[in-house]
């Protein structure tokens, strides 16, 4: 097998959950997104993490989802599935179902009887105590470019791996808070960044109920976002030339979404059309320019 620290290298970002008006699965938004994702060159995609509101989705939306990224993506990259549940059952059976459908699988827990029971059902599988540097060490976390610590739970776990991460030479470590005292103790003992997940979700989901325009969007740094939106009923009918976005909203246009499919080398004298989504990158202080 080969070693998994060597597949994993590079970026693999974490695919967000697009949605229907219905709250059913936007398969359509989904496929476009990882293909827009494979066309930029990523190193692996990631699902089931926080950005895509796994908390949320069934374990059928789950299965749903799985089944069209792994046809979509045909092998071309790996793919990192977040098997966890709300117990032990659930994550185990979530994990040995993306290992039959040609994930390559990473299971870690601190208990080895459980790792034992599920070693022949994934890729790997290692049982690992955050606190033992040596055990991070082996799991190759000093070659990793970043390390997320999503344990807002254990705020004694958080901090030691943060510590112990920093200590291994990360270059980059995001972790997880549950409050604003957490995330000021976590800073302080050397996280790089820190998220409030759920938090963040609801000022995402805000923003679209609030908004006739945006379609969908996730944050690309603390200050700019990758946004979908539609075009304003004022663009209509004009082209990007004369519209000249970026002066007049301080906004620049990657692409144009046209049957589905992601256009980055955009004609400026085509004129837009109301239902071709326009993929921009904006600062997040102005994504109030696009609330009704």
């Amino acid at each position: 097998m080969q070693n998994i620290n060597e597949r994993l290298s590079g970026v693999c970002p974490i695919l967000p959950t697009p949605f229907c008006e219905d709250d059913t699965i936007d398969c359509g938004s989904l496929e476009r997104e990882v293909n827009f994702l494979l066309d930029s060159g990523v190193s692996g995609i990631a699902l089931f993490g926080n950005a895509s509101e796994a908390f949320a989705l069934t374990a059928a939306e789950k299965q749903q989802i799985a089944e069209l990224v792994v046809r979509v993506n045909n092998g071309r990259v790996p793919l990192v599935f977040g098997a966890g549940g709300t117990g032990i059952e659930p994550a185990i059976d979530s994990a040995q179902w993306a290992y039959k459908n040609g994930a390559d699988v990473l299971a870690i827990d601190g208990n080895p009887e459980i790792v034992n029971e599920i070693a022949d059902s994934v890729t790997c599988a290692m049982s690992l105590d955050v606190c033992d540097m040596d055990a991070l060490r082996e799991a190759g976390i000093s070659n990793m470019d970043a390390v997320v610590v999503a344990m807002a739970d254990s705020l004694d776990s958080s901090i030691m791996c943060v510590m112990s991460a920093k200590e291994l030479g990360v270059p980059k470590v995001i972790a997880k808070a549950k409050d604003e005292m957490m995330e000021k103790i976590l800073r302080r003992v050397g996280a790089d960044q820190v998220v409030f997940p759920e938090k963040e979700s609801g000022i995402r989901l805000s923003h679209k109920l609030i908004s006739e325009h945006l379609v969908d969007y996730f944050d690309l740094s603390d200050s700019t976002s990758l946004v979908e939106i539609l075009p304003r009923a004022e663009w209509v009918g004009k082209n990007l030339r004369e519209l000249n976005l970026r002066k007049e909203y301080k906004i620049n246009v990657v692409a144009v979404i046209q049957n589905d499919e992601f256009n980055i080398a955009m004609d400026p004298d085509t004129p837009l059309k109301a239902d071709e989504p326009l993929l921009i990158i904006m600062k997040k202080s102005d994504l109030k320019r696009f609330e009704r």
